[in-house]
């Protein structure tokens, strides 16, 4: 297995993803939209390698697929559209007061794009001022959170855009430094430091993926006739340490809920 990571660096994926094509792997599996478009430019002369694709909001936005049927006969996986709303309704359940919320994205992300257009809806509803900002790289990010705290934000929420999950340590230096809470869509940011986070459960994306990419090394999948489907298991994960530095304070019946509870 060839493994390579961009780190958030979207020019350094299409490096990687040509390197793929250059090696004549059987396979390739992309994480995150970003990685996904990648791979699917480098392969779209060849139609291969395979591509099994995860953790893509929106494989359609994204330019990949035109619906779940009608998608490029060597590219299948699992849509992944996270819980937007779900997640920002938890804010003012445990911020009854709150009123306006910091939030950070990278618009050359077709994701982010989708995402950002399900928030601002969202919040409003929520009673929420949503105070955007956005980014062009990793780099950008804590300037970019320190810029909402300039403008009085009350909380950060950080969706699945890669740019800004690829440096959330910034976003949770930020937080704790001046005790805004920061909530997440993905429950792995819990563990790196968000306060409270939900999302899609991506280790079961893994397992599915991984399921998929078996069927088709094994010549058992027919891509083409295979249908992209939606991921639906989703988790609350509480990161308690957190939450006490960001000066968030968590009911047990939210704690009673979390799939995941860190110390």
């Amino acid at each position: 297995i060839h493994e390579a990571n961009a780190e958030g660096d979207i020019p350094t994926l299409t490096t990687i993803a040509q390197q793929f094509v250059d090696d004549e792997v059987d396979l390739i599996v992309s994480t995150t939209t970003p990685a996904l478009q990648a791979a699917y430019n480098a392969t779209k002369d060849l139609e291969a390698p395979p591509i099994v694709f995860n953790a893509v909001t929106s494989p359609y936005d994204a330019g990949i697929a035109a619906a779940a049927d009608d998608h490029p006969s060597w590219i299948i996986g699992y849509q992944a559209l996270a819980p937007v709303e779900d997640a920002l309704a938890l804010i003012p359940r445990l911020i009854p007061d709150i009123q306006t919320v910091g939030y950070i994205y990278n618009p050359a992300e077709a994701n982010s794009v989708v995402n950002t257009e399900i928030a601002e809806p969202a919040a409003e509803a929520l009673g929420l001022t949503l105070e955007v900002t956005q980014i062009s790289n990793s780099s950008e990010v804590q300037a970019a959170a320190e810029a909402l705290v300039a403008r009085g934000v009350e909380a950060f929420f950080v969706s699945t855009d890669s740019t800004v999950v690829a440096s959330l340590e910034a976003i949770v230096k930020v937080a704790n430094d001046n005790d805004i809470p920061l909530f997440a869509n993905d429950p792995a940011s819990a563990q790196r430091g968000a306060a409270v986070a939900l999302g899609l459960d991506y280790y079961q994306d893994g397992l599915d993926t991984g399921a998929l990419a078996v069927g088709i090394l094994k010549g058992e999948l027919d891509i083409a006739a295979t249908p992209i489907e939606q991921q639906q298991a989703g988790s609350l994960a509480i990161n308690m340490a957190a939450a006490a530095e960001q000066g968030l304070e968590i009911p047990q019946e939210f704690i009673d809920q979390a799939a995941t509870v860190f110390e």
